[in-house]
Order: structure tokens, then C-alpha cells, then sequence
């Protein structure tokens, strides 16, 4: 039994541990964070990932101005690099983008690292950071719930480190649900083209139901699908609707659901504002007073 227990002692001391790289992702709406994480001080020195969505989403815009690059250490994308002669020296043309591919169902990212100490930019003299987020998108997806799969694309390489022959164990994120929240960038919800200003502003005030309602725009402040009194008097959960939301925060106390243009103000262009059709709530209780949502 002695042997043993030293065998495993010898063991534990000449077996390095093995590291861990773990990918994030998280997404705040119809946008998608893609991170990294070592935890043992490793060096990746490429990704290539592959991103699936199972609900028709696709990236918005085009692969070079829908994909943001987050940090610079990794600049390289082999996937759309070109290059040209000049003279006796093949120099880059164009770093391109960090889509190396891309259709109606996702896509493949890919950003590698070069740095060197002789390098002209001494911002790349050092070798990447452990952790940090490396692309950021957005998605359309024509306002239905989904989730989003990340996995290696073993074709292009997957994760490699900067030692290629260093052992560790890549952590991959579960499908992530997409989309989910009902305010989302560039559509049209609750009668308001829904801007990002607008989104964050609804995101800092815990996400608000009542920006959602169809007719929130026209004064149904409580959701019911009429324009009547609940909308004047009742409670919205937060400190009443119309009467109290525009006494407490006229241009003072800020209450979400009596925002109805959306714009973080309380103020006449709530009142009498214009939504696009005709009006905001002046309008909308004048054309549906108990008559429904018009």
C-alpha cells in the first residue's frame, strides 16, 4: 500500500496539469459576444470556430461590417488575408475580416495572433492576453426565439496554442438561446422602429414589458389592448401609469411605461408626439377610446 501511495505521489509531481481554454458566448438581445478564457496562463495563438443557428438567423449586414474584431492581439485572419508582390517582397494586401465563412445558418470565425519584438508596432511586441472577448455581431432574426451553437472547426485548425504540442482541455459553451428579448435593434416593436439608443436605454431599466405591448405607442400603457382608463390611472407595477408616471417624472422621476416614444424623457412628445401614423397618445385616445388597440 505504501508503494502505491508513493507511485501516485511521483505521479502528481512529474505529470504537468493539464490547462483549460474555455469559449464564451453571451449575447444581450440580437447581439452575440464571442470570448476566451485560459485559465493556466496559455497562449492561443488561432481560433477557428464555427457558429450555428438553428432558427434561419443570419448575420446582419455583410461579413465585413456585420463582425467587429474586439481586441487587437488578434489581427490575422487566414480565412480572408490576401497578399501582393512588391518587388522582391510579398507584403499584405489585406488583412481582411474574421468571417472565413459565412451562409444563412452562421458562420466561421478566424483570428490568429503574430507578434514580435522586432516588429515596427511595439503594440505588437507581446503575446496575446489570457482572456478577452474576441468578435462581436449581430443578428436578424426576423423576431423569433432560437439558440446559437459554438464549436471547433476542425478543418481550419480548431483552438491552437502557441506550443502546439501543449496539452489542455477546450471548454465550449452550450447552445445559447438567441433573440428571446422582444425589444430588438431595427425592428419595428410596440409601434416604434426600435433603435440601439432605444434598446440600451430599455436594458438599464431592467426591460420594461410594457415596451413591447402592440399599442404601447398609442397609450395602452397596461397591455390590455384598450385605451381607457387602466392606461390613465392604473398600476403598472412601478408607481401607476399615465397620471402618476407623468407627476412623478416629468422631466424628474423617470417611469418607463409612460415613456411612449421611447426617447428616456417624459415630456409633450409623449403626449403629442409623432409616432409615424398619427400621434402618440393625444391621438390614440381620441381615435380608440374603448374601442380597442386602433
Amino acid at each position: 500500500m505504501r508503494n502505491i501511495a508513493l507511485a501516485i505521489v511521483v505521479l502528481a509531481v512529474t505529470i504537468p496539469a493539464m490547462g483549460d481554454v474555455t469559449i464564451t458566448i453571451d449575447n444581450d438581445g440580437n447581439k452575440v459576444t464571442v470570448g476566451y478564457d485560459c485559465n493556466d496562463g496559455e497562449v492561443v495563438r488561432a481560433f477557428a470556430l464555427k457558429i450555428d443557428v438553428n432558427n434561419g438567423a443570419f448575420v446582419v449586414g455583410s461579413a465585413a461590417s456585420a463582425v467587429d474584431p474586439c481586441v487587437a492581439d488578434y489581427y490575422i485572419y487566414p480565412g480572408s488575408i490576401s497578399f501582393t508582390v512588391v518587388g522582391p517582397n510579398t507584403v499584405i494586401d489585406q488583412y481582411g475580416t474574421p468571417v472565413a465563412e459565412q451562409d444563412a445558418n452562421g458562420g466561421i470565425l478566424e483570428m490568429a495572433s503574430l507578434y514580435s519584438e522586432n516588429d515596427p508596432d511595439p503594440n505588437r511586441w507581446d503575446p496575446p492576453a489570457s482572456s478577452g472577448d474576441l468578435a462581436v455581431f449581430y443578428l436578424d432574426c426576423n423576431g423569433v426565439g432560437g439558440t446559437i451553437t459554438l464549436s471547433e472547426d476542425s478543418k481550419r485548425g480548431g483552438v491552437v496554442l502557441e506550443d502546439p504540442n501543449e496539452a489542455f482541455t477546450l471548454n465550449l459553451p452550450d447552445p445559447l438561446g438567441i433573440c428571446v428579448d422582444c425589444l430588438v435593434v431595427g425592428q419595428v416593436v410596440g409601434g416604434v422602429y426600435i433603435t440601439q439608443p432605444m434598446y440600451d436605454l430599455w436594458v438599464g431599466y431592467g426591460r420594461p414589458d410594457c415596451w413591447c405591448y402592440p399599442c404601447h405607442f398609442r397609450g395602452d400603457i397596461n397591455g390590455d389592448g384598450w385605451i381607457d382608463f387602466g392606461d390613465i390611472a392604473g398600476s403598472d407595477g412601478v408607481g401607476g401609469t399615465i397620471f402618476d408616471g407623468w407627476l412623478d417624472s416629468w422631466n424628474i422621476q423617470y417611469h418607463p411605461c409612460s415613456d411612449i416614444n421611447n426617447d428616456g424623457w417624459i415630456d409633450f412628445g409623449d403626449i403629442a408626439g409623432s409616432d409615424g401614423i398619427g400621434g402618440t397618445v393625444m391621438d390614440g385616445w381620441l381615435d380608440g377610446w374603448n374601442t380597442g388597440c386602433p
